[in-house]
């Protein structure tokens, strides 16, 4: 099991490490000395797999509709391809697709 640190609200992950690495008291320590309201964080003990999964969650909650866009946009190599070979059908295929994308991800 690891000792976490656990913004509240955020759910952020603020600083895991193996239990006998770090006392609960040693915790509330850490967050004194930063500065921090120790009210508003979760100290406690999990293992790996939970905290990983906590900071992938964590991870996509921060990312923008530009992020994601990006993420799931079809290569540009489709589009200039098409171009290249004179397809329009792979042109607008690209094309469609693209506004897919947008739709999914409205701007924010």
């Amino acid at each position: 099991m690891d000792r976490y640190i656990k913004h509240k609200i955020t759910k952020n992950v603020l600083l895991s490490c193996d239990e006998n690495d770090l006392s609960i008291e040693g915790a509330k320590k850490l967050l004194i000395t930063d500065g921090k309201t120790v009210a508003d964080y979760e100290i406690g003990t999990a293992t790996f797999e939970e905290i990983k999964t906590w900071n992938i969650a964590t991870s996509e909650n921060l990312k923008t509709y530009a992020d994601r866009r990006k993420a799931e946009y079809p290569p540009m190599e489709d589009y200039l391809d098409g171009i290249v070979k004179g397809d329009q059908t792979q042109i607008d295929k690209y094309i469609s697709d693209c506004l897919a994308i947008k739709e999914k991800y409205p701007k924010e």
